[in-house]
């Protein structure tokens, strides 16, 4: 060891007594008696910091569970259903269900009114006929108006205002939101007796469910209860049971039973809006989703709500492109079983997209110059027992299609009134001849129809396509402007069409007098409204 001298200086020491260095400064050198024990390295203190981090979470963790604990005591009072007649999902159900953040009821403004209300066509539509009434009675045309008019008016102008400024904006549905835990715990379904005598009772019903067979939609049943479903699974299978129980219920002639069934309705339409509400951004391409949303697209058109229908179907039309539905070739092979159903879902997709674009005034989705899948043989050749989709349904979808954009688009508006009444006139016969043609498929679906019960259907169908297809012409013709003498705000071919369509109207009506409800309720929602 060197000298404490030589180490301050830090020299080199030859540790003689005294050394070199410290005899040529004669300083006194002094070496250290003993070593110098060497200091203990000190762990960086890391531990404050990941305490507070834990107690961050911990107490995260006791908020998350006071709020599930509310929610599980909401459920509670809700409840009121014994635990035996209903059927718990298992406590493996994807956290997909409710992502990953915590939802809580979100307040919303009274929806007690119609689902009318949320659809700006239809208010835009009543607005427009309220005014043109109100101008015809109290023009000079009118000699006579009967003295229940203006009272009518009235309560109708009145309706109208209550609506606010903002009466036409769509609003979404009231739904009440799930959290993780009490998706996989307190996610309940009718029981299964239940079910399945639902589904044996109605699996000859007349369109019960037009996108998916019985025997499909059992696979999915069963998976739904076996307790690993997905949640495209959850979304067939409540909106399936949904459509089965309503009509079951209502063939139940004991009281307590139409209860039972409707209040088991009840929770199959609470369940799916929860579900829906959870809805995840981003939504995995595959066939069951694709069926998924297009059956939530059909469950919010049976509610008149059509914006809502329009966005799940923009979801499944995006699907449907994406996996390559809309070409002749897949990308890769497939069983003619598979090829069948993804043509039957993608055609449905395409009517529904068609029918949709021309109610809602907005352009399809779906583009007839991207599509090169064939449709003309697929009605015969079904390998399943869903009902078949005729090719002169498929051909009525593209021409709904030509007339939004040669009469009612932005870019047809722009153009000069000659050339395009002139094109309305031509889609107006090619309709009608359209309409007129024989379609095998059509015709073999229409026969099979009086082998069902319900004897009025034949009929009722029959008149309701024809009412769907009068309507569509009125439609066209009232892009014409009418002739300047006649002070009308339509043309004659329009108010002829609309003539024959309401008179035909008036048909359907008499032969629903002494109908089930669930007939008159069927066709109300699909030809009225769509209408």
């Amino acid at each position: 060891l060197q000298c404490d001298q030589c180490r301050q200086r830090k020299v080199r020491c030859d540790r003689g007594i005294p050394c070199g260095p410290c005899s040529r400064r004669r300083e006194q050198c002094v070496y250290p008696t003993s070593a110098k024990p060497r200091a203990k390295r000190q762990r960086a203190l890391v531990s404050d910091g990941y305490e507070s981090k834990i107690d961050h979470l911990s107490v995260k963790l006791d908020k998350v569970l006071a709020s599930i604990e509310n929610l599980e005591s909401s459920f509670g009072q809700i409840d009121t259903s014994a635990p035996s007649t209903r059927t718990n999902l298992a406590e493996n159900t994807p956290l997909s269900l409710a992502g990953s953040a915590l939802f809580h009821k979100t307040p919303v403004e009274d929806h007690s009114g119609s689902e009318l209300q949320r659809d700006a066509v239809l208010a835009t539509q009543a607005a427009f006929a309220t005014k043109f009434a109100q101008k015809v009675v109290d023009s000079s045309h009118l000699q006579q108006v009967s003295p229940d008019v203006r009272p009518c008016l009235d309560a109708l102008r009145d309706e109208l205002k209550e609506r606010g400024p903002g009466h036409g904006d769509p609003k979404p549905p009231e739904t009440h939101g799930i959290s993780a835990d009490a998706t996989q715990h307190h996610f309940t379904l009718p029981p299964i007796q239940l079910a399945m005598a639902a589904i044996h009772t109605l699996k000859g019903r007349f369109c019960w469910c037009m996108e998916i067979d019985v025997g499909q939609f059992v696979d999915y049943f069963f998976t739904v209860y076996s307790g690993t479903p997905s949640l495209a699974d959850l979304i067939i299978v409540h909106c399936g049971l949904h459509n089965l129980l309503v009509p079951y219920g209502k063939q139940q002639k004991d009281k307590t039973s139409q209860e039972d069934i409707k209040s088991q309705a009840s929770l199959c339409q609470q369940n799916l809006e929860s579900i829906l509400a959870n809805l995840p951004f981003s939504i995995p391409s595959t066939y069951d989703f694709a069926l998924a949303l297009l059956m939530t697209t059909t469950y919010f058109v049976q509610r008149c709500s059509m914006s809502q229908a329009w966005t799940y179907l923009a979801a499944a039309a995006q699907i449907c492109l994406t996996l390559g539905y809309h070409r002749e070739v897949p990308s890769k092979p497939e069983k003619k079983q598979e090829r069948q159903r993804r043509v039957r879902l993608f055609w449905l997709v395409y009517i529904m997209d068609k029918l949709l674009a021309l109610r809602l005034n907005r352009p399809p989705l779906l583009r007839d110059r991207d599509i090169t899948v064939s449709y003309e043989s697929y009605g015969e050749t079904a390998v399943d027992s869903s009902l078949p989709i005729a090719p002169k349904w498929i051909k009525m979808g593209m021409l709904y299609g030509r007339i939004y954009d040669e009469i009612f688009s932005p870019g047809a508006l722009l153009q000069p009134s000659t050339p395009r009444e002139t094109r309305a006139r031509e889609l107006a016969v090619e309709l009608d001849g359209l309409f007129d043609s024989k379609d095998t498929v059509e015709e073999s679906f229409i026969e099979e129809l009086p082998e069902h019960p319900d004897d009025l259907l034949p009929r009722l169908v029959k008149r309701a396509d024809r009412i769907s297809h009068l309507a569509i012409i009125t439609l066209i013709y009232r892009s014409i402007q009418p002739s300047s003498n006649t002070g009308s705000a339509f043309c004659n071919e329009c108010l002829s069409s609309a003539k024959q369509c309401l008179e035909e109207h008036k048909e359907a009506f008499s032969l629903l007098q002494d109908a089930e409800p669930s007939t008159v309720e069927l066709y109300v929602q699909w030809q009225v409204v769509n209408a």
